[in-house]
């Protein structure tokens, strides 16, 4: 069955979210955080058939869209880190008041991922994080959003107007950066260039599983690696390397090959949920 459902965050808009629940009752659920800008529409065909699979696998599903996204309240210009992190929180919370949860995954996608991450870090009642191709470094990831910034002027004016320095200028004095029809703020552009996964201190004790995603890459990322061992510390940490497709780019394949990620990844929960 599934539940389509408004709810309020910590600043009173509405978000909308749509909850899946197995056919046996369950105690266990998954919160699904999905990625930003173009990418949350690429993964959205997606996140609902595995969500479906999760479902019939047994787990309580929860997925949703943050302020300013999807059929939710606001602008996207008035979310930030910050504010999506918060609206996590708010998620959570109204899962675990329609069913009494009892194990409580969150599952990321790309930015998603590292929102995950960084909720884990002060909720301290998550048992199992599922990071799928997290970013990790913020600066890496604005170099690529302002890198679509200027190709886009190359093909709309034949050249470059404003260098990538121009725009992270034209950023830091309020003005917005537009990326894909999105437009990106002071507050939000700051707030990412802080994130590095890798430097933060790793306070989650729960079990993890970080997924890399690629079509001809065999070897793990090093940063992805390094990520993994950081988490090892605390509890278990397990890698899969996904032949597949990133999903979350350009559509090449529709729909894409997801059969080896929903597999392992279901398995997965299976045992360490």
């Amino acid at each position: 069955m599934e539940e389509y459902l408004f709810f309020k965050n910590k600043s009173r808009k509405n978000l909308f979210g749509v909850i899946h629940y197995p056919e046996e009752k369950s105690f266990k659920g998954i919160l699904i955080c999905h990625p930003i800008f173009e990418e949350k529409l690429h993964v959205h065909r997606v996140l609902v058939d595995f969500s479906r699979i999760l479902c019939s696998s047994g787990f309580n599903v929860l997925r949703f869209d943050y302020c300013g996204d999807g059929d939710s309240e606001g602008e996207f210009e008035e979310a930030t880190v910050k504010t999506r992190l918060s609206d996590i929180n708010s998620a959570l919370e109204i899962f675990r008041e329609k069913i009494l949860l009892q194990k409580v995954a969150l599952l990321g996608v790309r930015f998603g991922a590292t929102l995950a991450a960084l909720c884990v870090e002060k909720e301290m009642e998550i048992d199992a994080l599922i990071l799928w191709a997290p970013i990790i470094n913020g600066n890496d990831y604005l170099h690529q959003l302002l890198r679509m910034n200027l190709t886009h002027q190359v093909v709309v004016y034949k050249k470059i107007l404003y260098t990538r320095k121009d725009l992270i200028t034209n950023l830091s004095q309020g003005e917005k950066v537009n990326v894909e029809g999105y437009e990106i703020t002071r507050e939000l552009f700051q707030q990412i260039s802080e994130i590095n996964l890798l430097l933060q201190d790793i306070n989650f004790f729960g079990k993890t599983l970080l997924v890399q995603c690629s079509k001809n890459r065999t070897v793990i990322e090093p940063d992805l690696e390094k990520l993994k061992t950081l988490y090892s510390k605390n509890n278990i940490s397990e890698m899969l390397q996904i032949p597949a497709h990133p999903f979350w780019g350009d559509m090449i394949y529709y729909p894409p090959d997801t059969a080896a990620l929903f597999e392992k990844t279901v398995n997965w929960l299976k045992v360490n949920l």
